[in-house]
Order: structure tokens, then C-alpha cells, then sequence
């Protein structure tokens, strides 16, 4: 596994990739997952730059896990697609997924110190009264609702979600290197009906 890119702490960890790797043999076969397995080993299989398609993977496995059947890759707003459609309990959903990656912020705001030793020390200092307003938690959570809204809405007009559908609407995301992964935000609803 590559080693993580100087400045960052979000690179793919050998827990995930060992999660992962017998959910990619287990669903090599199966119809929803074989485009999305494509996609992952045209992009280089495990890596970090696969976080996002290795969390849709995990979701349609889990979904996949409790017998229900999921199409991956269903017709959206306009010319969008939205990651998955299944029905479960009565009830049809429409789930799009999102990855929050480091921001130029965050990885501007990350200091690497060698020791002579050879040892390196990374350190993530997000401050209120940083002289970057990006370099805030503030700036960071600002930055992070707006890329969650770049999901559901462009130039003012539903994006991905068509317009109350009888559809239960759920934006997933992954939060994990949210301000480093120490800090989320909890109770943010993002589900529709």
C-alpha cells in the first residue's frame, strides 16, 4: 500500500483495505457491483484516491447484506445519476454519496517537523482566529455544508434529487477527515421524504 501523501491524513488505512478486499472477491459476480468494481481497478484497486467508490462499495454491500438489491447508478435530475435506488420495507430510496476530502485549507494549515532521528511529526493546528478564515473550524464547517449542498442544488434548481418523487431521499456522507476526523457534526438530517 502507497505510503500517505506528505501533509495529509486522509490516506487509505490497512484496516480498510483488509475490510475491503473479501467484499470485492464476495460481489466480483453480482450485477449492481461489477461496473463499480470496474471503476475501482481502472482507477488503481485499493488506494486513496478510491476512498470515495471503496465507501459506495461498503454501502451497497450492507444494503446487498440484508437481501435487499440495489442498482447502482440510477437515473437522477436532468442528466445526473444518483448512486443507488432500492426498495426495502415498502419503502423505494434514492441514495447519493459524498466523500468530504481535505480541503486546501486543512492541508495549508498542517505543519511536518523532522527529527534528526529520521522520525516526522505532522501536526493540525485549525484555529477562530487564524488569519485565514479557511484555516478556521468555522471556515472548515462552512466549506463542508457547501459542498453537501453542491449535491442537492445547482443554479438555484434540484440537482441529482428529482423534485418530491414519493421517494425516500438520502445523502450519505463521509465525514471521516472532516478538521482531521476529530470533530462532525451531529444530528444533520439529510434525509427527505
Amino acid at each position: 500500500m502507497p505510503t500517505p501523501a506528505a501533509q495529509s491524513f486522509d490516506f487509505l488505512t490497512g484496516a480498510e483495505a483488509d475490510y475491503v478486499q473479501p467484499i470485492m472477491a464476495e460481489l466480483a459476480d453480482t450485477a449492481w457491483a461489477k461496473p463499480l468494481l470496474a471503476e475501482i481497478d481502472a482507477a488503481g484497486g485499493l488506494k486513496t484516491e478510491n476512498k470515495a467508490k471503496l465507501f459506495e462499495l461498503r454501502f451497497g454491500h450492507a444494503v446487498h447484506s440484508v437481501g435487499v438489491a440495489p442498482q447502482y447508478e440510477v437515473p437522477g435530475e436532468g442528466l445526473s445519476t444518483i448512486d443507488f435506488g432500492f426498495a426495502s420495507g415498502g419503502t423505494d430510496f434514492l441514495v447519493e454519496m459524498t466523500r468530504l476530502e481535505e480541503t486546501a485549507a486543512v492541508k495549508a494549515a498542517t505543519t511536518t517537523k523532522s527529527f534528526d532521528d529520521g522520525a516526522t511529526m505532522m501536526a493540525r493546528h485549525l484555529h477562530s482566529d487564524a488569519d485565514d478564515p479557511r484555516q478556521t473550524p468555522e471556515g472548515e464547517t462552512l466549506m463542508a455544508v457547501q459542498r453537501i449542498c453542491q449535491k442537492l442544488e445547482k443554479d438555484g434548481k434540484p440537482h441529482k434529487f428529482p423534485a418530491l418523487s414519493g421517494k425516500t431521499h438520502v445523502l450519505l456522507v463521509d465525514f471521516r477527515t472532516f478538521k482531521n476526523g476529530t470533530e462532525g457534526m451531529s444530528g444533520t438530517d439529510c434525509t427527505s421524504a
